[in-house]
């Protein structure tokens, strides 16, 4: 069956010939069929079709001709939206309204046509190639960090020690030390990155709002932030020295929308400190690695870089000019299959 060519077919199907056409698929090499399940974002609900790949999970994304970009006339922010980015824009003297800003950051209404394609549910960090925990240097790491440690150095280190004491250590890979250098090291395996269309497709899962979970946001903290609480501190904190000590009230994190899975299984702009690799090395989606939390700039603001159609380019180009930096700890990349 050829449902997986055209999301209109797959949605139109019962249940049980979308699992028959998942099930009949020809696969690359490794991959197995896991299960049919259902996901929901805001408006958005599909049953996805998902397959191991070893350790991981992929999503199978159907075929589609979709609608992508930012119709800012379409938009009704709240008002503690407004207030957040007016707040931002006077303390930084930006000559622009919320609507206007987000217009001029995100990407334009367009026509695309996707193929089918299996997706890694998860991002993960590049740049890092896995060291012996027996190697010296390791050894000399935990001796003078038992609960593990990241060093910078030539090349940097890092150390993590779970909590079953299992120890997992990995250096700078001088091989993927660019955006070229990850898409040839994937490449070798039978992957790729997504475009940027693509990933807008698979970030939005069909979503015309700006945000994949819908038009607004809460602007009493940032993307990062477990309760209201945490985000007073957290601007606090740079201005104290350090003195200041973080508040013990806890929040539901893990179950923020943007936190969880989205309309098509993927895990994807949850975080504004990670940005994601496309095949142009000029353009990274899904944040800003963290610039606009970390200089305090306002709570509307910084859940901008997780919108769907946000591509920041002035602030790419300033940071990486010729692009395709790596950035250890921030840049992250997710797998791609095509399935024409």
């Amino acid at each position: 069956m050829t449902l997986h060519r055209s999301i209109e077919d797959w949605q139109a199907a019962s249940r049980e010939q979308r699992e028959r056409a998942a099930r009949s698929l020809a696969l690359p090499q490794g991959f197995e069929f896991h299960a049919l399940r259902g996901f929901e974002c805001g408006a958005m609900a599909f049953d996805i079709a998902q397959f191991r790949y070893g350790g991981t999970m992929f999503s199978l994304v159907p075929g589609a001709a979709a609608t992508l970009g930012f119709d800012g006339e379409r938009w009704e922010p709240s008002a503690e939206m407004h207030d957040s980015w007016n707040e931002t824009a006077e303390e930084y003297e930006i000559d622009e309204g919320l609507v206007e800003h987000a217009v001029a950051n995100t990407t334009p209404v367009r026509q695309c046509r996707f193929g089918p394609m299996l997706v890694e549910c998860e991002y993960r960090e590049v740049g890092w190639r896995a060291v012996d925990r027996d190697s010296p240097r390791v050894v000399e790491a935990l001796r003078q960090y038992p609960r593990g440690v990241r060093q910078m150095g030539d090349p940097a280190l890092r150390v993590r020690v779970g909590d079953d004491g299992r120890v997992d250590a990995d250096e700078a890979d001088p091989a993927q030390d660019s955006s070229a250098g990850v898409a040839a090291a994937l490449a070798r395996d039978g992957f790729r990155l997504p475009s940027p269309d693509e990933w807008e497709y698979l970030c939005g899962a069909s979503s015309r709002e700006l945000f994949r979970w819908g038009p607004h946001v809460r602007c009493d903290r940032y993307p990062t932030d477990v309760s209201p609480e945490e985000s007073v501190w957290r601007r606090l904190w740079p201005w104290s020295g350090g003195a200041h000590q973080p508040s013990r009230a806890s929040g539901a994190k893990g179950l923020w929308l943007h936190r969880q899975a989205n309309a098509f299984g993927l895990r994807i702009a949850f975080d504004p400190y990670k940005v994601e690799l496309t095949d142009d090395p000029a353009i990274t989606r899904g944040g800003d690695g963290g610039m606009t939390i970390c200089g305090g700039s306002g709570f509307m603001a910084g859940w901008l870089a997780l919108a769907s159609a946000w591509t920041d380019q002035i602030q790419a180009a300033e940071t990486d000019p010729e692009g395709g930096k790596i950035y250890l700890g921030y840049t992250v990349a997710r797998r791609v299959v095509p399935l024409d």
